[in-house]
């Protein structure tokens, strides 16, 4: 049987969105699928590393910033030597370029995939309806997500499902996590994941932990991830009383055995679909404490509360309070909320090829 051959479009070769293309083509057979990803940033080694060793061809494209023409030209031209049966675009709001190019390139599958819920201006939403012209199919990874960038159009929703017996509470991993971390047995560690962008409030989260601090000193921060922001970040931080109280550990590999030393996940997002950090976290019973700006269905576990407010006093006072509720050992909610990736994968599995009969 002929592999399918398929390009994944990215703004970047970074977490979030390659964290869900790992997830699910993890556990495709390999015989199946030529996987091509084609993005505008690099980011760095380490994430670019994490593609190639799975065998992943990486294309780069000028960025949009660069040149809107010069960016379709790009996309074409690749699309067009490499011949894909699909083409599917993570970027949200900017599909509209490569799936621009895909439809040129007489592509016959193209996935329109919205990964946020942000609020649009007339000109996304403009760009947003034009998207939908030349697709063939869309997805989301949570209703939100789908319905603001979608409206009243139908839309598949694709959980971004994780390997949910890897992260489930095991409290000898946590004990050595917490060793390895230096982190006290009293110590509270409140946690986040997540690329240092605007997107993902560093400041105001560090603002908070600070307040968090200031009330409870046997308190310490664990950031993961790396990005734009993270040397800005780092130096704020530097300033700080509470600075040897907050740990950057960058880009790791074993982000599952880490969340097992924590006890409170933050994650004050000024826009978010589905994150998969969350669910990872709540895979691992901690209590957690999102933005409103998250996609509601990303509350899975009762131990979950939304914050409105962008006053970091409330948001201290709750992940306080979250730091007192019971953590959850059982994956049973998740699973059934379809956020297993053996289920999920083999749906998505099914789509492609059924798709491609069409």
């Amino acid at each position: 049987m002929k592999r399918i051959k398929i390009a994944h479009c990215v703004v970047a070769l970074s977490g979030g969105v390659g964290s869900v293309i790992f997830n699910y083509f993890d556990q495709f057979s390999p015989n199946d699928y030529e996987v091509h990803i084609i993005t505008q940033d690099l980011v760095s080694e380490d994430y670019e590393e994490l593609y190639i060793k799975r065998g992943y061809k990486i294309h780069k494209v000028p960025s949009k910033k660069k040149g809107i023409i010069k960016n379709i030209i790009a996309l074409k031209k690749i699309m067009d030597e490499e011949k894909f049966d699909i083409v599917h675009c993570h970027m949200t709001i900017t599909n509209l370029f490569p799936l621009f190019a895909a439809k040129l390139s007489g592509v016959k599958i193209r996935i329109n995939h919205s990964h946020l819920a942000p609020n649009l201006t007339f000109i996304e939403k403009c760009a947003v309806s034009v998207s939908k012209l030349f697709s063939t199919d869309l997805f989301a990874c949570g209703q939100d997500a789908g319905t603001k960038l979608f409206g009243n159009s139908r839309f598949i929703l694709l959980r971004n499902a994780i390997n949910l017996d890897q992260y489930k509470f095991n409290g000898k991993e946590r004990d050595e996590q917490r060793a390895n971390l230096n982190i006290g047995a009293n110590t509270t560690l409140y946690c986040h994941v997540g690329r240092f962008t605007e997107q993902k409030n560093h400041t105001f989260l560090i603002d908070t932990f600070e307040k968090i601090w200031n009330i409870s000193p046997d308190s310490k921060l664990m950031l993961i991830g790396e990005g734009e922001l993270f040397d800005e970040i780092k130096d704020k931080v530097s300033k700080l009383l509470c600075k040897d109280n907050i740990l950057f550990l960058g880009l790791i590999s074993d982000v599952d055995k880490k969340l097992q030393a924590g006890d409170v996940f933050i994650l004050p997002s000024r826009n978010e679909g589905l994150c998969v950090a969350a669910i990872e976290a709540q895979a691992s019973g901690m209590p957690c404490v999102l933005s409103s700006n998250v996609d509601i269905t990303t509350a899975v576990n009762n131990n979950v509360v939304f914050v409105s407010s962008n006053n970091v006093d409330v948001w201290a006072l709750k992940s306080l309070e979250c730091s007192k509720m019971e953590r959850i050992h059982k994956t049973t909610n998740l699973k059934k909320s379809g956020f297993d990736i053996i289920t999920e994968s083999k749906k998505l599995d099914m789509f492609y090829k059924k798709a491609l009969e069409r």
